[in-house]
């Protein structure tokens, strides 16, 4: 019996919660009208003046557009860089995509030749033996971008040559979407779909690879390479500006130095 009167709670101990849960009821009040208050004083846009931030933004990134900044970041598809100088062709203060510029012209090439070259249309239709020489290209340049595709890490040469193969065979795939049979027309679109999709995911994934293997660990709005393109998005979208000469003096590498230094 001693045992359970102690345990019981005294007068005092129910006093002493009571208090403090309505301090704490107290608390809770005053930061949810603080926090009406200051969103009380927070200035509601109306329709037309968000309109208005919204198209001024839009231009802003118009204008930001036809920037030589950007322009060039266009023109290469990467960063100015040195871990991507295989990746395009450099001329001068212009870099040229490597991919983009040994895959389209030919794609391009090769579907106007047809739309508007009768004698390259009925050689491609003809059917000397077998089948038609539409689809001996088809099969040839489709064997040749896969095998070019893993020995391409090999060789630089292999590898350009592959890219051609490949715009090559994405051409002959849009003659057979707009000349064959409704069947085969489906097969070549889902082939061009599915191959183009296979192309954007690996070259998105080699991109981060190679940006989180670099001294600036994928930094991006610091990092030299894209220091161009991000100042401009920032300014047109209304972000202050970074300061690349100081952000550039020193990189990630130094900084991590120097912080074994401090700890030592």
């Amino acid at each position: 019996m001693p045992q359970d009167i102690e345990s019981q709670p005294t007068t005092t101990d129910l006093d002493s919660s009571l208090q403090s849960d309505s301090q704490e009821k107290t608390h809770i009040s005053e930061d949810s009208i603080q926090d009406d208050t200051l969103s009380a004083k927070k200035p509601k846009r109306s329709f037309f003046s968000s309109l208005k931030h919204e198209l001024h933004q839009a231009m802003e990134v118009v204008k930001t557009s036809f920037k030589w900044e950007f322009i060039r970041i266009l023109f290469s598809h990467h960063p100015y860089c040195k871990p991507y100088e295989k990746h395009v062709f450099i001329l001068g203060p212009v870099r040229l995509c490597r991919g983009c510029w040994l895959s389209y012209p030919p794609m391009y090439a090769t579907i106007f030749l047809f739309l508007f070259l009768t004698p390259f249309r009925e050689f491609l239709l003809a059917t000397p033996f077998w089948i038609a020489n539409l689809w001996w290209f088809v099969i040839g340049f489709g064997i040749g971008s896969l095998v070019g595709r893993f020995l391409g890490k090999y060789s630089l040469f292999i590898k350009d040559l592959s890219k051609i193969a490949r715009g090559l065979w994405a051409g002959v795939l849009a003659v057979v979407i707009i000349s064959q049979h409704w069947a085969f027309k489906i097969g070549a679109a889902i082939i061009l779909l599915g191959g183009m999709t296979y192309l954007t995911f690996h070259r998105a994934k080699d991109m981060e690879r190679i940006c989180q293997e670099c001294e600036w660990n994928a930094q991006y709005n610091i990092c030299p390479g894209f220091a161009g393109v991000t100042n401009l998005m920032n300014s047109a979208f209304g972000v202050p500006e970074h300061n690349s000469e100081n952000q550039n003096s020193i990189n990630p590498q130094e900084e991590l130095e120097e912080d074994l230094e401090t700890e030592s």
